[in-house]
């Protein structure tokens, strides 16, 4: 299952269902549903857990759900979990140099090497930014627009 650049592996079926979320070759988080919580957790590019690292944390009225009971629901939730993983990403990479971006007009994960270069904070795609903007050289010109439409976004 893979949703906008993450890939959702599963690796245990029940008691817990559980999934490492992968972007590219790395591991960038672990999501277990055990004793009606459903827990996303940061983890090192190895998929090593940082249990003091809670992304998103879900609890259930059936305190002893340990997996969803069809896949319509197992959507709903892994869909919440994508967008709290995508969003603490971008928060760390506000900080961090090499993090993971989400694009605000597609929704797409990026990295340094897809996204727009004039904005800092990279919460544009190239393929966005040409549709907003047009091609490069009339970048410029646009940048006024897509700064008032979207005032939280940094320029270089």
């Amino acid at each position: 299952m893979k949703k906008n650049g993450l890939s959702f592996q599963k690796t245990y079926d029940c008691c817990p269902e559980q999934y490492n979320v992968n972007y590219g070759d790395d591991i960038v988080a672990y999501i277990n549903l055990r004793f009606g919580k459903l827990t996303v957790y940061e983890t090192n590019k190895k998929g090593d857990i940082k249990l003091d690292n809670i992304i998103f944390e879900a609890e259930f009225q059936d305190n002893m759900k340990s997996s969803f009971y069809n896949d319509e629901e197992r959507n709903k939730y892994l869909n919440e979990c994508k967008e709290f993983i995508c969003d603490y990403y971008n928060e760390i990479a506000l900080l961090e140099d090499d993090s993971l971006f989400l694009c605000e007009e597609c929704g797409e994960l990026l990295d340094k090497s897809n996204m727009c270069d004039i904005f800092t904070c990279g919460i544009i795609c190239e393929e966005c930014a040409n549709k907003v903007f047009g091609e490069p050289e009339t970048y410029s010109s646009n940048e006024s627009w897509y700064s008032e439409r979207n005032p939280n976004i940094n320029k270089r």
